[in-house]
């Protein structure tokens, strides 16, 4: 396991002048933050949440880890426990409520006492200064798409925001941002590569497709 202090270090010395062009400390912490995200659509946290039947009740709050608008009900296990797993028809649970705020899991068959539904869930990673979800293999890889990121805002800093009145200045500025995206596009590359995705397009490797493939769109103009 990793902190995000190791995830930043690896990344400076990927990018090791990024702080100093973008004059912001926090730049690489934002970075790797929005590479796990972007890596949670590929490789989410597949996670199980038990439910002890009553014979009463059938809402349940969900997991603090369920994202509402993020997560995705995988399925349904009810009874739990048997050799053969049984799992309920989608047409026999759903997310109920009002709000974001209060949706439940509701069952259309209440589980009986002494019985437990268990509901299998994705939620995002999660990388801070004491928890990293991230396999350790994918460690790598989450770093060479902060990298890419880091260099894609670079890219834009000097195409967009620094303005001079000197054309000589503007001419170098359109040099280093089309440089910083050459980088990004690197960086890009070798996270496809490491992602077992095919870095001519944005389709999978056969390894990972059947996890991807819904999520192809987000590298399609990158």
């Amino acid at each position: 396991m990793s902190t995000i202090n190791e995830y930043q270090d690896r990344l400076r010395s990927l990018i090791p002048n990024a702080e100093d062009e973008l004059d912001d400390t926090s730049a690489t912490r934002s970075a790797v933050i929005a590479a796990v995200r972007t890596y949670s659509r590929l490789k989410p946290r597949h996670l199980a949440y038990d439910y002890a039947g009553d014979s009463a009740t059938y809402s349940f709050d969900l997991p603090s880890t369920f994202i509402y608008d993020w997560s995705i009900v995988e399925g349904v296990e009810y009874p739990q426990g048997e050799q053969t797993p049984t799992y309920l028809d989608t047409n026999l649970f759903m997310l109920y409520g009002g709000t974001a705020g209060n949706f439940q899991l509701r069952l259309l068959q209440t589980p009986a006492t002494g019985y437990t539904a268990r509901m299998s869930y994705t939620a995002p990673h999660t990388v801070d200064n004491t928890t990293d979800t991230v396999p350790s293999a994918d460690f790598e890889a989450i770093c060479q798409l902060a990298a890419s990121m880091l260099a894609s805002e670079l890219a834009s800093l000097y195409g967009g925001t620094r303005k001079s009145t000197y054309e000589a200045n503007m001419v170098n500025y359109r040099a280093k941002s089309d440089e910083w995206r050459g980088i990004s596009r690197h960086f890009l590359l070798n996270f496809k590569m490491l992602m077992g995705i095919d870095a001519k397009s944005s389709v999978p490797a056969a390894a990972v497709r059947s996890t991807v493939t819904r999520y192809n769109a987000i590298f399609r103009d990158m």
